[in-house]
């Protein structure tokens, strides 16, 4: 698992008190969503060179263009989809009073807006 993912594990685990066979699952599911995550964004990158092929034609072709960014928006949202889907099957493990807590530590942090990454 990847620093910041374990990072962020960790804090969620003492934040919410998590027991070790919550910790386990959830780190099960994170890796999962993380695995599918470097796939997907790999993905994106080769057809992002695809589509940069296909814009170098004199004359590119238009059906291929509009075929290329079809398949990269639905790639893009099936990833979105996934880290939505880990975070249901997070909550999932929780017990009510863990996602209650977990629900004002996601709104805190959304008042925070963005991180530096």
């Amino acid at each position: 698992m990847g620093a910041r993912m374990s990072r962020h594990l960790e804090r969620l685990a003492q934040q919410l008190n998590l027991s070790d066979a919550q910790r386990t699952q959830i780190q099960t599911l994170q890796l999962s969503y993380a695995r599918e995550a470097i796939r997907a964004r790999a993905d994106l990158a080769v057809m992002h060179l695809d589509l940069r092929q296909l814009l170098q034609a004199d004359q590119p072709d238009l059906t291929k263009v509009k075929d290329m960014l079809q398949q990269m928006a639905n790639r893009e949202m099936a990833l979105r989809l996934a880290r939505i889907t880990m975070n249901q099957d997070i909550r999932t493990v929780l017990t009510p009073a863990q996602r209650q807590q977990w629900r004002a530590l996601r709104a805190q942090r959304m008042r925070q807006g963005p991180r530096d990454q």
